[in-house]
């Protein structure tokens, strides 16, 4: 991915022949570009600076192996999205003399990149290369000392990092694990060793960032740690106390009935109240938890499953069943229970007395289908309104009368009679849907996993059309506070929100790169979001 265009390599079925194609529409569809490559051709990586400027990277045995190198990268270079390409020739990226693996390459712009070659075997040799020219020259530069390099990764213009750790041949002996990273500040022309060490000496990181202050962080498995004085100095900060709760957990969902009372829930089952608009929270109904933790892996996947009626009564989707607690989850009620190893994924009240809810089981659908259920009665008594030929994952009602409904495969349900009737509606996407909102009575959105995006309705769910964001992964959360002002979460601590009802969308920092699953905003500028590893977070700004 590059920009807002995602690229995928084939081959043509016919000729078997090499193509690229390009996508601007999350990968929903692809247009092939100009370049063909005959069937025999070694292609051994793409990489794009920006939505224009790429190369495709072939690997060529030299016609003379007395020559001092055996086989060499040449380049395939797009300056107009793949509409034409040249073939850059020459020498390419030499590699050899010994058996090197295909380069790692990163490309700072349509310019200027850097390589590492690196040999597999008991002999180490490694290599790092610098590119001016657009990758029609390479000249040798000087690299880390005494490592082995399969990976780059950029993170500004001209700063990139590498782990130099090798992933093939035999490790020198005597050389202890690496916890830390090589970075360049300056396309490779010197480079620094940075490490935590307070983290195990085993450990690996994950991600290393460049902020505009020039302030460095560096995400390990369980910590992030910023540094502002050039890596001499590690401060850690994430989890912090007042962020986060279980660091081994996650798959959270939030809700808030003002902006004092809170509520959110976990797949460890743990169940969470703040009274002081959320800066600490407190574990409520401890002996609950075994009720409220899922019952499979597939069902700790489960999405938007608390909702707060008002300060002291709250829905949760449980182990089985839909259990209301009350009197700051001192009590508790268990309803819609059934011994038949559903899972409920949603509910919906319209009011305290009429609410919806979906269950789906991980069994046969013929023999134990998903069902929507409905109660008039506060949950005193369900009746089942539907069953259903797919897996539901989410749940909306616009008022008493008009409801959504969506899950696996991207369909989409719709009832306009209190879900007496249900139809089903074309999504435009085979991917699975995980949430659905309402905002008003013709406008609703929906988001889902890579590929299903996010989607608008207009005429109150009958036709769907995909909102383009640039962004391929799956959106798992969405909120609006009203017709105007809403926010999406998603995978990689991804944000975005609009204040114009959806025209827009502008991306936001969370501060975070574990996956989001839940948002609630509780006026335009009051907003929250949970996620994975028990990351919770808030803003007072609306995010911006």
């Amino acid at each position: 991915r590059s920009g807002a265009s995602a690229w995928s390599l084939g081959r043509d079925a016919a000729t078997q022949a090499w193509v690229l194609s390009r996508s601007v529409d999350l990968g929903i569809t692809f247009k092939p570009t100009a370049l063909r490559l005959p069937a025999s051709a070694l292609v051994v990586g793409v990489e794009f600076a920006d939505d224009l400027h790429g190369w495709v990277m072939t690997s060529i045995p030299n016609p003379n192996p007395n020559l001092v190198y055996p086989e060499r990268e040449t380049f395939w270079r797009t300056s107009d999205g793949g509409a034409t390409w040249v073939d850059l020739g020459g020498t390419g990226l030499a590699r050899g003399p010994l058996f090197e693996q295909p380069p790692a390459i990163e490309f700072f712009n349509d310019s200027i990149g850097i390589a590492s070659n690196s040999v597999c075997g008991m002999l180490k040799v490694f290599r790092f290369y610098r590119t001016l020219d657009g990758a029609s020259s390479w000249q040798l530069i000087d690299g880390p000392p005494d490592r082995q390099f399969q990976d780059l990764t950029a993170v500004s213009s001209s700063a990139a990092w590498t782990s130099g750790q090798s992933r093939c041949g035999i490790p020198p002996p005597n050389r202890p694990p690496q916890r830390g990273v090589f970075l360049t500040r300056d396309l490779g022309t010197s480079w620094q060793y940075l490490e935590v060490a307070d983290e195990p000496i085993d450990s690996s990181v994950r991600a290393v960032l460049i902020a505009d202050d020039q302030s460095i962080q560096m995400r390990y498995a369980r910590q992030t740690y910023r540094s502002a004085d050039g890596g001499q100095t590690w401060t850690k900060v994430w989890p912090a106390a007042t962020t986060q709760f279980e660091s081994a957990s996650g798959r959270y969902a939030v809700a808030f009935a003002t902006p004092l009372v809170g509520m959110a829930v976990s797949a460890s089952g743990r169940l969470l109240r703040s009274t002081d608009g959320g800066r600490t929270w407190q574990v409520q109904a401890a002996e609950k938890a075994a009720d409220l933790t899922p019952q499979t892996p597939s069902a700790a996947d489960q999405r938007g499953r608390i909702q707060m009626i008002d300060a002291d009564h709250a829905w949760v989707a449980g182990r089985n069943s839909i259990q209301l607690f009350s009197n700051g989850a001192a009590n508790w009620i268990e309803t819609l229970t059934a011994f038949d190893n559903s899972t409920p994924r949603d509910l919906f009240f319209a009011s305290a007395e009429g609410g919806w809810a979906i269950k789906s089981s991980g069994y046969d659908a013929s023999t134990n289908p998903a069902r929507i259920w409905s109660t008039a009665d506060a949950g005193r008594s369900w009746q089942e309104q539907a069953r259903l030929d797919f897996a539901p994952n989410g749940l909306h009602f616009a008022d008493r009368m008009l409801g959504l409904v969506v899950g696996a495969g991207g369909a989409i349900l719709r009832t306009a009679d209190s879900g007496v009737s249900w139809s089903r509606q074309v999504s435009g996407t085979s991917q699975d849907l995980y949430r659905v909102r309402f905002v008003d009575a013709t406008s609703a959105w929906a988001v889902g996993a890579p590929g299903a995006g996010l989607r608008v309705s207009r005429d109150a769910g009958l036709s769907w059309q995909p909102v383009m964001l640039g962004s391929p992964h799956a959106w798992n959360g969405l909120h609006f506070v009203d017709p105007m002002r809403g926010w999406i979460v998603g995978d990689f601590g991804s944000i975005a929100s609009t204040r114009d009802g959806g025209a827009t969308w502008q991306p936001q920092d969370s501060g975070t790169d574990e996956h989001l699953f839940d948002v609630f905003g509780i006026d335009a500028e009051t907003v929250w979001t949970v996620g994975e590893r028990g990351v919770i977070r808030a803003s007072a700004t609306g995010g911006d």
